[in-house]
């Protein structure tokens, strides 16, 4: 799911990944453990963390500017490609709502073109977003 040392992602890298007495290994096992608790199946366990990686792969999502034009483009969709994997969800489907989203207008739906700070904003509200709906997920569950 990431495929690099963590500290190379971006919404990682502006804090600590270590902490002195801790046990990653150990604290995972411990996690583990409280989902088994909590009735967690595999499936369910493994979604939440695919989704975890996923959102750290939105996170190396950069934008950048056309040049004379008010739109953003992806500028490495590699990324992208691997979030949507591990989402389920089309990658086209899901740049394009990022790049243009639909807004209504009036009566009327049309697609609005997004400058890239714009767009990386979405970006980090949609990671926001997915991970409340994860943690609303595992309320319901206990």
């Amino acid at each position: 799911m990431l495929d690099r040392p963590i500290k190379d992602y971006h919404f990682v890298a502006q804090a600590e990944t270590t902490i002195d007495g801790v046990d990653d290994k150990e604290e995972m096992l411990i996690t583990d453990e409280a989902f088994d608790i909590m009735k967690f199946s595999q499936k369910e366990k493994d979604d939440l963390f695919a989704i975890t990686a996923g959102i750290m792969h939105m996170g190396e999502l950069k934008m950048k500017q056309r040049p004379r034009e008010e739109q953003a483009e992806l500028e490495n969709g590699k990324e992208g490609e691997l979030a949507c994997k591990l989402f389920h969800v089309d990658f086209e489907k899901f740049v394009g709502s990022l790049l243009k989203p639909r807004v209504k207008v009036g009566s009327e739906w049309v697609n609005k073109g997004q400058k890239s700070r714009t767009g990386e904003l979405g970006i980090g509200c949609s990671c926001q977003g997915v991970v409340c709906s994860n943690v609303h997920m595992a309320d319901k569950q206990m």
